[in-house]
C-alpha cells in the first residue's frame, strides 16, 4: 500500500464512519457541541452522490424528525440579450418572488435564468416552477432557446432533422468553431463546411463583394458543393473593434443579416458562432 493512502483510514475522534461501496476513501460524520452534524465526504462525484443518498440524508432526516419538503431547480437558456437586458425584462419577477428564486448567470454568449422551488413533493415543486416558467417565456418568446443541458447546436440540429432540411456551411473569421459545434452533435443533417482563411487563400476565386452579398455567395457556394438543402455564410470583415459580421441562409429562399461586432479579440470568434447559429435556429424556426 502506498503510504499516501493510509491517511484515508485516518478519522477523528469520536467520528462516524459513512462507508464508500464506490472506491476506497471513507466519510465521516461528527456531531457538534450544540448537536449539529457536519458530514465530509471524498469530492469523487459519483462517489459522493451515492454516500450522500444511502447514509448522509437518511441520517439528517432522522435527525430532524420531520419531511422537509424537497428542493428543485430548471434552467431556461437564452440567447440574443446580454444579462442586464435579460434583467430588465423579467427584473420584477427575479426581484418579487420567494418561491421560487429566480437567479441569472451570464456565459460567453448566453444567459442561464435559473428558477428554484421548495415544496412538499416533487408535484409541488414542479407545479410552482411551471407557473413560473409559463411567465418568463411570455416575456422572453423566442429568446429561450431550450433548457437544462440543451445546446445552440443541439437544438438547430433537431430543428434540421424535424424539417428534413441537410446544411453545410461556409465560414470566415471562426477557424471553423460552428462546424465543430454541429459535428459534435452527430446529426445526420449536418454535411459538412468550409473553412476559409482571411485572406486570398481559397479553393475557388474570391469575388469582390462586401458583406451581405458575400456571405449569400459563401452560403450558395457550400450549399452547390455539397448538394444540401440550405448553405450559411459566415463573413467577417473590417478593422479591429469596427468589424461587421454578416450571415446568409440560402435554399428556398435567401435570408441575409448584419451586425456591427465588437469585444475582446480572443472571445470574438466563439461569439461570432454563438450569433450564428442563434440565427440559423431562428431561422429554422420560422420555417
Amino acid at each position: 500500500m502506498a503510504p499516501n493512502n493510509r491517511k484515508q483510514a485516518y478519522l477523528p475522534a469520536g467520528a462516524r464512519l459513512i462507508p464508500n461501496r464506490q472506491g476506497t476513501a471513507p466519510g465521516f460524520m461528527v456531531e457538534t457541541g450544540k448537536g449539529g452534524l457536519i458530514a465530509v465526504l471524498p469530492g469523487v462525484p459519483r462517489e459522493m452522490k451515492k454516500m450522500m443518498e444511502d447514509t448522509v440524508l437518511p441520517l439528517f432526516k432522522k435527525k430532524l424528525g420531520r419531511d422537509q419538503g424537497l428542493i428543485e431547480y430548471k434552467v431556461l437558456k437564452v440567447c440574443g440579450l446580454g444579462e442586464s437586458r435579460v434583467d430588465e425584462q423579467i427584473g420584477d419577477l427575479i426581484r418579487g418572488s420567494k418561491n421560487p428564486v429566480i437567479g441569472l448567470l451570464a456565459s460567453l454568449g448566453e444567459i442561464r435564468i435559473r428558477i428554484t422551488a421548495h415544496g412538499r413533493d416533487l408535484k409541488e415543486t414542479r407545479a410552482i416552477i411551471a407557473g413560473m416558467e409559463a411567465r418568463i417565456r411570455e416575456r422572453l418568446g423566442v429568446l429561450i432557446f431550450g433548457e437544462g443541458v440543451e445546446t445552440l447546436e443541439g437544438v438547430s440540429a433537431r430543428l434540421l432533422e424535424q424539417k428534413k432540411w441537410s446544411l453545410s456551411i461556409a465560414e470566415t473569421f471562426t477557424a471553423g468553431r460552428i462546424s465543430q459545434r454541429l459535428q459534435a452533435t452527430d446529426s445526420p443533417f449536418f454535411k459538412g463546411g468550409l473553412v476559409l482563411p482571411p485572406g486570398p487563400e481559397w479553393p475557388f476565386p474570391k469575388p469582390n463583394l462586401e458583406k451581405e452579398a458575400m456571405a449569400a455567395f459563401l452560403a450558395e457556394k457550400t450549399r452547390k458543393i455539397f448538394s444540401v438543402s440550405l448553405g450559411l455564410g459566415v463573413w467577417v470583415e473590417g478593422p479591429a473593434g469596427e468589424q461587421t459580421l454578416s450571415l446568409a441562409l440560402t435554399g428556398k429562399k435567401k435570408e441575409t443579416f448584419s451586425y456591427r461586432i465588437g469585444g475582446f479579440a480572443e472571445t470574438l470568434p466563439d461569439r461570432v458562432s454563438v450569433m450564428a447559429l442563434d440565427w440559423l435556429r431562428r431561422k429554422l424556426l420560422e420555417g
